[in-house]
């Protein structure tokens, strides 16, 4: 099985590639709001993705159900995101990120009816 890059537009630092076959991991660095290399896609990661925070602490804003929010991000948080959930993060500085996102097939062929 083939895993894509959890989030392409991100400045990719360093990655797992094909070598895990159900997942990938990626730490990356998000640019500040307004200092993107590149705009984020209109559609979120096929995979789940665990969100872990590895750099210096940030302030982040984001939208969700039509809700403006706004949070302390520190070093050793995490968070997920549902597989085709497009986030929008809009962050004051740039963040240092690890990415986990795992293949939900894989995931799901070790529940249990």
């Amino acid at each position: 099985m083939s895993v894509s890059r959890v989030k392409p537009h991100l400045r990719w630092l360093v990655g797992s590639g094909d070598l895990l076959g159900h997942a990938v991991v990626e730490r990356a660095v998000e640019r500040a709001a307004g200092t993107a290399d590149t705009a984020p896609l209109p559609v979120g990661p096929a995979q789940h993705v665990l969100v872990v925070h590895t750099g210096r602490s940030a302030n982040l804003r984001w939208s969700a159900d039509g809700r403006m929010r706004r949070e302390r991000f520190r070093q050793g948080q995490a968070l997920v995101n549902p597989a085709g959930w497009a986030s929008r993060p809009r962050r004051q500085d740039d963040v240092e990120l690890m990415l986990l996102g795992i293949e939900p097939a894989w995931l799901e062929s070790y529940t249990t009816p």
